[in-house]
């Protein structure tokens, strides 16, 4: 099953979930630590499920532990940097020099992201 980073990084055809728009899931994170979406609407907009849910519970986990709305805004910030260049598959975090065997270092991502 296809996890959150595959699903903001890979196509449908690769992962047989429908891709996530980074776009679209960065407007929900920023919605989230803002305090203008919850966790629930998040899943159920996005269909979250098994490791993807787990890796957004991650997600919203790392930001609730920010001590302030600034570091809130920080995180939020970065989170949205990094689901950008997902969404490009961006060679930061992606090698398609075989594009149908797409390697995704999800180690650096997750450490990026902090979760």
């Amino acid at each position: 099953m296809a996890d959150l980073i595959d699903r903001l990084t890979l196509s449908e055809e690769v992962t047989g979930r429908p891709e996530i728009s980074g776009h679209d899931f960065s407007s929900y994170f920023i919605l989230y630590a803002l305090g203008l979406a919850t966790k629930p609407e998040i899943v159920a907009r996005f269909d979250l499920q098994g490791d993807e849910a787990t890796q957004g519970n991650q997600l919203a986990t790392a930001i609730d532990g920010e001590g302030n709305a600034a570091a809130k805004h920080r995180f939020a910030h970065r989170s949205d940097a990094i689901f950008m260049l997902l969404d490009n598959t961006d060679s930061r975090y992606a090698d398609l020099t075989d594009p149908e065997n797409p390697v995704i270092d999800k180690v650096k991502i997750q450490a990026d992201l902090g979760i």
